[in-house]
């Protein structure tokens, strides 16, 4: 039998519908992706929730301070090492690295300064984040209502005075750029803070809860969830910071 190549109309339809079901099949993917990134993030905040069982278990029921030195540092500040585990210049221990030294966390991690491997610490949708550049999941800084002074306004919360008003632990971001992360989560009542909850999972954000699970939330159910008790509606335990 004689074989007749394709014409150029024969090849212009295959292309066509190759393009077609193409873009049908890419948002499905997209958000497949979408929701695997959002699942890993979940799994990395169970590990850390353990860790601060294991910490608070230790500690008399303090919970991990946002900073064990009392200081926040501010992003883009140089790293120094101690004891081979990244902090600031100064007198500021990001709560992983204090973990990692006493050997709730895995140290290996944050053992080399010029490591930029994401970590159990580091929410998987933000790419090349160095461990020790504040690139973290966000800690509460605790207010004197439920807690003890670490420093600077930073302090270890008791996790027996926590209910369900409160996160461990959420992907976090400074104000207006979802895509800075940071490892503090601002908790205060009467004045805004820059560091907020980042809902950067599809607008949903993940947080570690005080009875150690991990949900997923929207602003709406963050909103009616994280709030301070016997007080209006606007009072917001934490702010939000949105991304699709």
């Amino acid at each position: 039998m004689k074989k007749h190549p394709f014409t150029l109309t024969e090849l212009l339809v295959v292309i066509s519908i190759i393009a077609i079901l193409a873009g049908l099949m890419l948002p499905a993917l997209n958000r497949s992706r979408i929701s695997a990134l959002a699942t890993a993030c979940s799994s990395n905040l169970k590990q850390v929730g353990a860790s601060f069982t294991l910490f608070a278990n230790d500690n008399e029921d303090k919970l991990p301070p946002a900073d064990f030195g009392g200081t926040i540092g501010t992003i883009g500040t140089q790293l120094t090492t101690e004891d081979g585990l990244l902090q600031t210049t100064g007198n500021t221990r990001p709560w992983y690295g204090e973990l990692a030294r006493k050997k709730y966390l895995d140290k290996a991690p944050f053992a080399d300064a010029r490591k930029t491997d994401r970590t159990v610490v580091n929410c998987p949708v933000l790419s090349g984040n160095n461990p020790g550049a504040f690139n973290a999941y966000g800690v509460p800084k605790g207010t004197a209502a439920y807690g003890t002074l670490v420093g600077s306004g930073i302090y270890y919360r008791i996790r027996t005075e926590m209910d369900s008003s409160f996160a461990l632990a959420a992907d976090s971001a400074y104000k207006g750029d979802v895509k800075k992360e940071c490892y503090v989560l601002g908790e205060e009542e009467e004045s805004s803070s820059d560091y907020t909850a980042a809902l950067r999972h599809n607008f949903r954000g993940n947080f570690l809860m005080a009875d150690g699970r991990v949900e997923g939330m929207d602003k709406s159910k963050a909103e009616a969830t994280f709030k301070y008790k016997n007080s209006s509606s606007d009072k917001q335990r934490y702010e939000y910071t949105e991304e699709e």
